[in-house]
C-alpha cells in the first residue's frame, strides 16, 4: 500500500437516500449533460477517408431524437429496475454515461481529507490545518491560527475525528485558502 494514501479519506458533503435522488440532483444532471456533450463532440470529428464510425448507442439514440438528459435518466432508472426494453448495446451505452457522471458527482460532493488539508468553519474565522491522524484514538491533530489586527495566534489542538467528519458533512467546515497567513507546519517542512 502506498504510504501517501494511508492517511486520507473522503467525506461526502451531500447524502442521497435513493437512486432517484441521485438522478434528480441538478449537479448530476449537469455532469451527465457534460458527458453527453463529450460523446457528441467526439463524433463531430470526421473519420479518415474510406472509414466510417461503427454505429453505437449514440447513433441509435440520436437518430430517434432520444439523446437527451431526461431520456437517459428515465431509461437508466428502468435499467436498474430490470424493466428497460432497449437493446443491450444501448443499455450499456446509457450505463457508461451515467456511471461517468456519477463519478464526477462523487468528486464534486466530497472532500479528500489528508494531512495538510486547510479549512475553516462557519463559526470560526481562522485557519485549521490537519497535521496528523491518530486513527486508533480517533483523533485529528490540528493547528489553529487566527489573525487579530496584524498578529497571528497559533496553537495545537486534538479534535475528535467523528465530530470533524460530521462538521464537513453538515457544511459547518469547508476547505479554504488564506492570503497573508504564515506558512503552515506542513508548508514549513
Amino acid at each position: 500500500m502506498d504510504e501517501n494514501k494511508k492517511n486520507e479519506f473522503l467525506i461526502f458533503t451531500k447524502k442521497f437516500d435513493t437512486l432517484e435522488d441521485v438522478l434528480k440532483d441538478k449537479e448530476f444532471q449537469t455532469f451527465l449533460s457534460s458527458e453527453m456533450d463529450s460523446v457528441k463532440k467526439g463524433r463531430m470529428v470526421e473519420p479518415p477517408a474510406g472509414f466510417r464510425y461503427k454505429r453505437d448507442g449514440y447513433d441509435q439514440l440520436k437518430e430517434n431524437g432520444r439523446f437527451r438528459v431526461e431520456y437517459i435518466i428515465s431509461q437508466y432508472s428502468l435499467i436498474e429496475q430490470k424493466k428497460c426494453e432497449l437493446p443491450g448495446s444501448i443499455r450499456k451505452f446509457i450505463e457508461g454515461l451515467v456511471i461517468s457522471a456519477t463519478v464526477k458527482m462523487r468528486d464534486f460532493y466530497s472532500i479528500r481529507v489528508t494531512e495538510g488539508l486547510i479549512f475553516t468553519g462557519k463559526n470560526f474565522t481562522g485557519r485549521v490545518e490537519i497535521l496528523a491522524f491518530d486513527f486508533p484514538n480517533k483523533i485529528l491533530k490540528v493547528e489553529c491560527t487566527t489573525k487579530t489586527n496584524e498578529q497571528f495566534n497559533t496553537w495545537p489542538e486534538d479534535w475528535d475525528l467523528q465530530h470533524t467528519i460530521w462538521g464537513f458533512e453538515s457544511g459547518e467546515y469547508f476547505a479554504a485558502t488564506f492570503e497573508n497567513y504564515p506558512p503552515t507546519k506542513i508548508q514549513a517542512v
